[in-house]
């Protein structure tokens, strides 16, 4: 029987070298032999050769498998991808929110026909969704606005701030908690990790400004951040930064108190502008990707016993990230805003 020679489409190497087998044997060459050269058991150059001889080289083959029709056409899987960037309240769900369950309604209900959840899953993965944690927005937001303020209003303050000599800083406020924010550990399988951390909401409020050439300013308040911690924080920097500055911060309520107002009328000279980020929007605040560092990276899985320890931590943490100004510059890239 002649061997099939040569790699035909779909062929796999283990096919090839099964065939192979089987032509080492039609030449002569015995089982041992065959075994050492292709790096397999004499076990499995026999069943081969058994195979070849009962049924052909075609026994030697990959069988193509023939399974159950898809339930869908390529057409009606496309519109049921339109259907679903509808959104889950488009289908009468509580919540923007699409799960396998879900899905497998909405094809029942448009096509008649019955998926299982779990194949719902593969079937949105071959369409390249995936399962994913949503972000959540406020339904206050003005995308016009924002879009328009990271367009035209952002170029025009820094091109204003450049030509009068403004060092621009961008600020937020945020809290630490005792309890650390949890990632993946590796672990032995079958065994959980367990974190210890205290009860409660005890944590310390935090507020940093970041500047425009990657320079990073904290302050660490045992207690609430209120309008006099931001005025401290601003007479911090008139200290520490000689220049005249610019300030972007967001609409809070203590960015508009009446000791704000004082505090700014204090300064004759115009040392000091301050402007705001448009509403809803902190992810155009590069400060708020700072905190995600610290929080989510460089203090993550941390538990602290008390405050103080949790004090010492940050303290820590904040010196180790104010060295790495190419990361501190890229948190400014990714709020997009060029530095």
């Amino acid at each position: 029987m002649r061997g099939v020679r040569g790699k035909r489409p779909g062929q796999t190497w283990k096919e090839i070298r099964r065939i192979r087998a089987w032509e080492l044997h039609q030449a002569g060459w015995v089982q041992a032999r065959i075994a050492e050269a292709l790096g397999v058991t004499e076990a499995a150059v026999s069943q081969w050769i058994k195979a070849g001889r009962e049924r052909g080289v075609d026994a030697l083959r990959v069988k193509s498998r023939h399974g159950q029709a898809a339930r869908l056409s390529g057409s009606q899987i496309q519109h049921l991808m339109a259907l679903l960037e509808q959104g889950a309240p488009s289908f009468g769900f509580a919540g923007d929110l699409w799960t396998c369950a879900r899905i497998a309604r909405v094809i029942e209900q448009e096509f008649g026909v019955q998926y299982h959840p779990a194949h719902v899953s593969r079937l949105l993965h071959q369409e390249d969704w995936t399962y994913q944690k949503p972000v959540l927005q406020a339904s206050q937001r003005n995308e016009v606005e924002i879009a328009d303020w990271l367009t035209h209003v952002w170029p025009a303050l820094k091109k204003k701030a450049e030509k009068e000599g403004r060092t621009i800083i961008f600020i937020d406020e945020s809290g630490f908690y005792l309890s650390p924010t949890t990632t993946k550990t590796w672990s032995p399988a079958g065994e959980t990790p367990v974190i210890h951390a205290p009860s409660g909401h005890e944590h310390l409020s935090v507020i940093g400004g970041l500047t425009l050439q990657g320079s990073l300013y904290m302050q660490i308040h045992a207690s609430s951040i209120k309008a006099h911690g931001a005025v401290l924080f601003l007479r911090h920097l008139l200290v520490h930064i000689p220049e005249r500055m610019l300030v972007l911060w967001d609409r809070s309520r203590i960015h508009k108190s009446h000791e704000l107002d004082e505090f700014r009328q204090m300064d004759t000279v115009g040392r000091m502008v301050i402007e705001h980020f448009p509403p809803y929007a902190p992810e155009v605040d590069p400060q708020e990707y700072v905190w995600h560092q610290l929080k989510h990276v460089d203090l993550r899985n941390l538990s602290s016993l008390s405050l103080d320890e949790l004090w010492v931590r940050l303290q820590d943490a904040t010196r180790r990230l104010r060295q790495r100004v190419g990361l501190l510059k890229n948190l400014i890239r990714y709020a997009g805003l060029d530095p």
